[in-house]
């Protein structure tokens, strides 16, 4: 906003210094003072370029604000697509150990599914694989907590 200011003054004191500077006829007297006419004219031209200035600046930040949005948008779409690009190739490995950690507590076979479980430790999750994994863990050690328990008196009870 300063620099549209500052544009503007400097085309209006460019402009008085151009008129001012005016080489005059040799004609004319120069103690004889400019008539109305030409001073209303001049007026005018000033009136004229700082509204023509004013309109190119207003012009000048539109076209910046729209060239700005679409950087943004670009950069925020190609940023979800390095993201997504990212996640897709942990998923398939990850999903992978989640899933045979499924099937090691459906055989019974809890240590194994623990040790699938712990190969995630380092592999980047989506929030629903995270969530998942979270359950798995809860339920794995309720089961092997029932599990020893169920052998713990089976023990006493066969004494």
């Amino acid at each position: 906003m300063k620099t549209n200011y500052f544009l503007v003054g400097s085309l209006v004191a460019s402009l008085l210094l151009a008129a001012s500077c005016k080489k005059e006829d040799s004609t004319t007297s120069t103690t004889t003072p400019p008539g109305k006419s030409s001073t209303d004219q001049m007026a005018t031209d000033v009136k004229q370029t700082i509204n023509n200035t004013v309109e190119q600046a207003k012009d000048t930040g539109a076209k910046a604000v729209a060239e700005t949005k679409q950087a943004a948008s670009k950069a925020a779409a190609d940023l979800s697509a390095t993201t997504n690009a990212a996640v897709t190739q942990t998923n398939p490995e990850a999903q992978g150990l989640i899933d045979k950690a499924k099937a090691y507590i459906q055989d019974k076979k809890y240590e194994d599914a623990l040790t699938s479980l712990k190969g995630l430790a380092n592999t980047k999750l989506t929030p629903e694989q995270q969530k998942t994994v979270s359950d798995l863990k809860v339920k794995l050690q309720s089961l092997m907590a029932s599990d020893a328990a169920k052998s713990a008196s089976g023990f006493l009870q066969s004494k």
